[in-house]
């Protein structure tokens, strides 16, 4: 496979997947934090991170599917 094929693979296989997934999870993060946090605040904390690393992830692939 060459660099090209692979970047190819990887953006509409990896990253497409991250694009669907990711929107769903926040949703999924946030609503069990907003249901359980007051009793369980961890679950706030884990809201963040994940939030955090969804921004982090998002940048991370624009650079590399404008880049590359």
């Amino acid at each position: 496979m060459s660099l090209t094929e692979l970047a190819d693979h990887i953006e509409r296989i990896h990253h497409t997947y991250l694009h669907t997934e990711l929107p769903c999870l926040e949703k999924m993060v946030t609503k069990v934090a907003a249901a359980h946090g007051e009793k369980e605040p961890r679950l706030m904390r884990i809201k963040d991170i994940f939030l955090a690393l969804s921004a982090e992830l998002a940048t991370h692939l624009m650079k590399e599917e404008q880049i590359l």
